[in-house]
Formats: C-alpha cells, sequence, structure tokens
C-alpha cells in the first residue's frame, strides 16, 4: 500500500468514528431526556397518589358520599371506544364542567406553551408580536421548551421594537458566518499561477 492509500484509510475510519461518536451522542441526549420525560411523570402519579388518599379521608369525615371532585380510572370492565375515549352524557360533562358562565371559562385565561423546540439559527416566537394580546390570561404555563445552537426562541409577547432587534440580531448572525465561510473558501478554490 503507498502512503496515499494508508492516508485515505485513516481518514475514512476518523470520518466513521465520529460519525458513531456523533450517533452515540444523539443516543444519549435522548435518553436523559427520556429520564427526565419519566420522573415527570412519576411525579404526576404521586401526586395522583395523594389526591385519592386526600378524597378518600375527606368521603371517611363528610360521609354522604361527598368528597373531592376528581375523575375516577375507568374500570377493566367499562367499555371505551377504539380510541380508549369514554362516551359521556350531557349530565356527566355539565357535572365535570360545573355551572355555565364566565367563571368557567378557563381556556381563555390559560396558555401552554410546550415541547417546542428551535435549532441551528432559528428564530421561533411562541407569542403575540406588537399589541400584548395576552394582558387577560390569568395563567400561563412554560415548560419542555428547548433552543440549541445559535437559536432564538421567545415564549412570551414581544413588542414590534424588540421583534426587529431580534430579526436584524439574526440576520446579522447569518450574514457574518455566510462571510466567514465565503473568504476561505474562495481563498482556497482560486487558481494560483
Amino acid at each position: 500500500m503507498s502512503g496515499l492509500e494508508v492516508a485515505v484509510s485513516v481518514l475514512s475510519l476518523i470520518e466513521a468514528s465520529i460519525s458513531l461518536i456523533g450517533q452515540l451522542h444523539d443516543a444519549y441526549k435522548r435518553q436523559k431526556e427520556h429520564t427526565s420525560f419519566l420522573a415527570g411523570y412519576a411525579e404526576e402519579l404521586r401526586s395522583a397518589k395523594s389526591i385519592i388518599r386526600v378524597d378518600r379521608h375527606i368521603r371517611e369525615v363528610l360521609g354522604d358520599g361527598r368528597g373531592l371532585r376528581i375523575g375516577n380510572l375507568v374500570p377493566d370492565d367499562e367499555e371505551a371506544d377504539a380510541k380508549r375515549e369514554i362516551p359521556l352524557s350531557r349530565e356527566e360533562v355539565a357535572a365535570v364542567m360545573g355551572p355555565p358562565g364566565p367563571s368557567s371559562s378557563s381556556s381563555s385565561t390559560e396558555r401552554i406553551i410546550e415541547n417546542n423546540l428551535t435549532q441551528q439559527q432559528a428564530l421561533q416566537i411562541n407569542g403575540p408580536v406588537g399589541e400584548d394580546r395576552w394582558k387577560s390570561i390569568s395563567r400561563l404555563v412554560v415548560r419542555q421548551n428547548r433552543a440549541t445552537g445559535t437559536s432564538t426562541q421567545v415564549n412570551y409577547p414581544v413588542s414590534a421594537s424588540t421583534f426587529y432587534v431580534l430579526l436584524v440580531n439574526h440576520l446579522v448572525k447569518s450574514v457574518l458566518v455566510c462571510g466567514l465561510l465565503y473568504i476561505p473558501l474562495a481563498y482556497l478554490f482560486q487558481k494560483h499561477d
């Protein structure tokens, strides 16, 4: 084997090693995310068990079938449709939702922003730009959002001027990266006399 063939073989082995290390790193990150998801799920189960325990104590003290108004798990003998959904009558829905009125419509006063991912050089705004249409929101939940690389993620309303500053900042970064890549590549590929 010539020296050139050996160098090519070594470079291909290095390339394969780098690719394998990248795949292992991605698998490790996914495993860590899975672990945190399971920890959150375990916390939800502990909370549900605590609520059931408190409900049992309240029912013992108050008697007459009174207690917390919480959903119960469906016994195995109950029939559910193919999607594992249980059909409810209008009366059951009304009992769960409570009396109609402005106080029961919590969907207009709650926003949940979750499971968003921005990568590389992305700009993501999860909220209104300009006028703050979320002034009347009583509860804002932001969870499990990630921004990686040089990306930017905003999970709240921003003014138009803030949006333009973010956009210009992103464009400047993109132009600088393109310029930094173009100059060495142009020099590398230019013809030398």
